[in-house]
């Protein structure tokens, strides 16, 4: 084990645009502070490539990375060799391939955090995981259901694969004043008394927003008082645009586009929305539950692990738009349901999903990796 030197943790991102395992990197580098981290990313830098609390960044010549993978991976590795590095993180199935590739080259431990099981099944990929998890060090899920699912998917035993659980901030994400609630929807130009739901996050296939904005539809037919706030942006934006127009409720929706802070707009909601197709861990939903929110989502990924059913809020089955639209009915028509549902999310993400939590299990799965590297 390292004891007088600090580990030097390399994460391999494809890049840093907005997203859940980007917004991890971005926050457990900036709360670990005994450990010195560093950034390598293979496509483009991203929104969020500066926001990374590392020693050093680097993003691989696009020319580079055409065609075959060693001259990118002879990039990784010169950067691995130049900043001393102990521990390579990998993030995705493609940069766990350049870890574990530059790992034969450079013997440097590769551990893997698994952000979701909605990878593709494609028999080379399952393959490729199966191969790749002999040549790794650690794997991470960031969900039980997570775990399951890749497990099951890739043959890869449990017990390779260890749970930790993303966190937020709870002293960044905290619930908000009344009064302050209403002075935020003044600014967005939302009415005092309007019921509002939202949801915050990368606008994708697999976030199923078209869903939400049909729920929110039917919703409006009943209580003309409520408005959706979707914030953020992506590739999907122009069919939720066309949804909206469809449904006839552009009118009360606010697309916010990228904010580099989502907390008023959190603050602005009554309710949180996740309609997801699949999830890991979803730190928008720890975000929106620790700002005292009850939340309304699909049963996929970890979001029944965050949200406790009739508890924190309501878990319905995934496409189930008839049973996502009758529990914001229910929460519409119960302001105590909402505050006291509200109360417990709060506490649930307190108790067992802060970063700290996160960032201290962290560190001693890299302090275990180093020790075991030594030499």
């Amino acid at each position: 084990m390292k004891e007088n030197n600090r580990i030097r943790v390399c994460h391999v991102m494809l890049g840093m645009d907005v997203g859940g395992a980007e917004k991890f990197v971005v926050d457990l580098t900036r709360t670990l502070q005994d450990v010195e981290f560093f950034l390598f990313c293979l496509d483009s830098k991203g929104k969020w490539y500066e926001d990374a609390c590392v020693k050093g960044r680097e993003c691989m010549d696009t020319k580079v990375g055409e065609g075959w993978y060693l001259s990118g991976v002879n990039q990784l590795v010169d950067f691995i060799r130049r900043h001393r590095i102990d521990v390579l993180h990998a993030h995705t199935h493609r940069t766990h391939i350049y870890c574990v590739l530059a790992h034969l080259i450079t013997h440097i431990p590769v551990i893997v955090t698994f952000h979701g099981s909605g990878f593709g099944y494609m028999r080379r990929t399952l393959l490729e995981r199966k191969f790749m998890s002999y040549a790794t060090v650690r794997m991470v899920a960031v969900s039980e259901a997570t775990r399951k699912a890749v497990c099951e998917k890739t043959g890869i035993p449990s017990r390779k694969v260890a749970v930790i659980r993303n966190g937020v901030d709870v002293r960044h994400f905290v619930p908000v004043e009344s009064s302050d609630k209403v002075n935020i929807r003044r600014l967005f130009g939302i009415p005092e008394k309007a019921f509002v739901i939202g949801s915050t996050g990368r606008l994708s296939r697999e976030k199923n927003y078209k869903m939400l904005v049909r729920c929110f539809a039917r919703l409006r037919t009943v209580y003309p008082d409520v408005w959706l706030i979707i914030a953020g942006d992506g590739v999907d934006r122009p069919e939720i645009e066309s949804e909206l127009r469809h449904s006839g409720v552009s009118n009360y929706c606010i697309l916010s586009g990228i904010q580099s802070d989502v907390l008023p707009w959190l603050h602005a909601m009554d309710v949180f929305c996740l309609t997801s197709l699949t999830e890991g861990c979803s730190i928008a939903l720890l975000e929106a539950c620790s700002c005292g929110l009850p939340a309304v989502v699909t049963d996929t990924g970890g979001n029944a692990e965050i949200v406790k059913h009739n508890v924190s809020g309501f878990v319905v089955p995934v496409h189930d738009e008839i049973a996502y639209t009758e529990s914001l009915k229910l929460l519409h028509e119960n302001t105590t349901m909402r505050k006291q549902m509200g109360s417990e999310s709060a506490k649930i993400v307190s108790e067992f999903f802060t970063i700290e939590r996160t960032a201290q299990n962290y560190r001693r799965l890299y302090r275990e990796v180093v020790g075991y590297a030594e030499h």
